[in-house]
């Protein structure tokens, strides 16, 4: 097996983010400069879209390896803190809020409509109304580990780490980690089976047809 380019020693820190720093002028006009670039390019379809995408935005990620691709309308934000594996997959719609560092590892993906936020907001006055305070964030990074499959609609939260070989199932929400060869669902995802008892050749959906 050929070297990884992921490195997580590159992660940031758990911290907070004051509302000073999230509203210095240097980070609005990364953001800003960013988001007009990938709505240049997010919306071109097909595998050109796939490889137009993988040469425009490799210079900006923190680390990206080979045969990945991001489908369309997928927003990376911001690119420096995220890393990506070979030949994983980012689907259509996905969200991914780097700014408390992601990775996804190689051959893994997250299917359409995916949220990945590695932030959290604060809110510690309850005499003000919400939109009117300045709220602190709480950024911790999220890992998803080699060969791992997040199904659609998901909500990967702060400080997650989805172990080698797990399948997060449709529609979760996930608040916790996920060990390796593990099955999860349900908001919060809770186990729902292992997966290393499945025998060999056999697929994970016939495996659960053949206990019905």
């Amino acid at each position: 097996m050929p070297t990884s380019v992921i490195d997580e020693k590159l992660l940031p820190e758990p911290r907070r983010i004051s509302y000073e720093e999230r509203r210095a002028f240097k980070n609005l006009a990364y953001y800003e400069a960013w988001a007009w670039f990938q709505a240049a390019t997010y919306w071109i379809p097909g595998r050109i879209g796939w490889i137009i995408r993988r040469l425009l935005y490799k210079p900006f990620f923190q680390r990206a390896g080979k045969g990945w691709h991001i489908a369309e309308y997928c927003s990376v934000q911001p690119p420096n803190r995220f890393q990506i594996g070979d030949k994983s997959v980012v689907s259509r719609y996905t969200i991914i809020n780097a700014q408390g560092g992601v990775i996804l590892k190689d051959g893994s993906g997250f299917g359409p409509f995916t949220q990945v936020i590695s932030v959290n907001h604060t809110a510690r006055n309850t005499k003000e109304p919400w939109g009117l305070q300045t709220r602190i964030l709480e950024a911790a990074p999220i890992i998803v580990e080699s060969n791992v499959w997040i199904g659609a609609r998901c909500i990967i939260l702060a400080g997650v780490r989805i172990g080698p070989n797990a399948v997060v199932a449709a529609g979760s929400v996930v608040t916790r980690d996920v060990k390796p060869f593990t099955m999860v669902g349900g908001v919060p995802a809770q186990v729902i089976r292992r997966l290393d008892d499945i025998p060999e050749g056999d697929y994970v959906i016939d495996s659960i047809l053949k206990e019905k």
